[in-house]
């Protein structure tokens, strides 16, 4: 088995198109997941993309499109809701930018974290 330590994975947030990019890598790492979730803990200051095989009745999941898979190097979700929560919990994420975080794969759990620290902002 793969050491999951050494798994990492990135994601991007921008903040002007209300857009997360997550590296399709990420995906395949996790097992190619029919939904994702995007979670957020405010008090760790961490975001989660965690697999979910089937929704509940109620779960805000992301339908995740095989035809879309297929193409380029990540995979997008348009949340203004999510892209809000995030730079309300961080003074380093302004609006009209951006920003890259990194995170370690967890595929034991179905899910990569992702350290808010790690946020950094991508110059144009």
């Amino acid at each position: 088995m793969e050491n999951e330590s050494r798994l990492t994975a990135t994601m991007s947030i921008d903040t002007k198109r209300s857009r997360i990019r997550i590296h399709k890598a990420m995906l395949h790492q996790l097992g190619d997941p029919q939904y994702i979730q995007l979670l957020v803990d405010p008090n760790g200051m961490a975001v989660a993309v965690r697999c979910v095989d089937t929704p509940l009745f109620g779960d805000a999941v992301h339908a995740v499109s095989r035809k879309r898979l297929c193409s380029d190097f990540s995979y997008e979700i348009y949340s203004r809701f999510f892209v809000r929560k995030l730079s309300s919990l961080t003074s380093a994420m302004g609006e009209g930018h951006l920003y890259h975080m990194r995170g370690k794969i967890m595929p034991s759990q179905k899910m990569a974290l992702f350290d808010l620290k790690t946020l950094t902002r991508i110059e144009s």
